[in-house]
């Protein structure tokens, strides 16, 4: 998914406090930074439902116009974790977009000190906006997931672990044998056991009963 085109931008004097990116209804954000998460819902008023993530470096992210929220205030959430989905339709009720000509979220980004940034103005804004529509974590976060790149090997590194996986193999197969051959020793010693106690038995019975030899011989 590319990140959507922002068709209004900031402009405080009409109420603009971020940038409108125009998407369909139930498009999943994601948090563009680690945070605190908040909320609030202001019906048909302002930017209605707004979710915010509080930034450790003091910078606040905030997303206008959702339609509903995945977490709950006060929870900590890490950079893509999905926090609402889109609202900004205006058969939406209550989403405070009832003058709205279409489904959008607001992007804002308010300092320390409650000044709200021209998102265009705050540092790696591209690479931020990837984030916060999911293009690489949107399907899997959506589904609770998470999805994590497996690092790149070269051939030696690949290599080297397959041949650690087959002298893992041969050495738990080693041991197997060795543990299968222990238990068939010990199987054995109990057999001849029994048959050297057998032959005990019967040679005491011999001895006693000097008839049973005649009768043999």
């Amino acid at each position: 998914m590319s990140t959507p085109i922002a068709n209004n931008f900031f402009n405080q004097a009409v109420g603009e406090y971020g940038q409108d990116y125009p998407v369909n209804l139930g498009t999943p954000i994601f948090a563009p930074f680690a945070g605190v998460f908040s909320k609030e819902s202001l019906g048909n008023v302002a930017w209605g439902n707004r979710a915010f993530v509080h930034g450790s470096n003091g910078l606040t992210f905030a997303a206008g116009h959702l339609g509903s929220f995945t977490r709950s205030a006060g929870e900590k959430v890490k950079q893509g974790d999905l926090i609402g989905y889109s609202g900004g339709a205006p058969s939406l009720h209550p989403d405070g977009t009832v003058q709205s000509s279409g489904p959008h979220v607001e992007l804002q980004f308010i300092t320390a000190a409650g000044k709200y940034l021209d998102p265009r103005q705050v540092p790696g804004i591209s690479q931020l906006e990837q984030v916060i529509f999911g293009a690489a974590k949107r399907s899997a976060e959506a589904a609770g997931g998470v999805v994590s790149k497996p690092p790149d090997l070269n051939p030696i590194d690949a290599l080297t672990g397959a041949l650690k996986s087959f002298n893992d193999f041969i050495g738990r197969a080693v041991w197997l044998a060795v543990g299968v051959g222990l238990i068939f020793a010990g199987l054995l010693l109990l057999v001849f056991e029994d048959f050297e106690n057998a032959g005990k038995q019967a040679a005491k019975v011999a001895a006693a009963n000097p008839e049973i030899l005649a009768a043999a011989a």
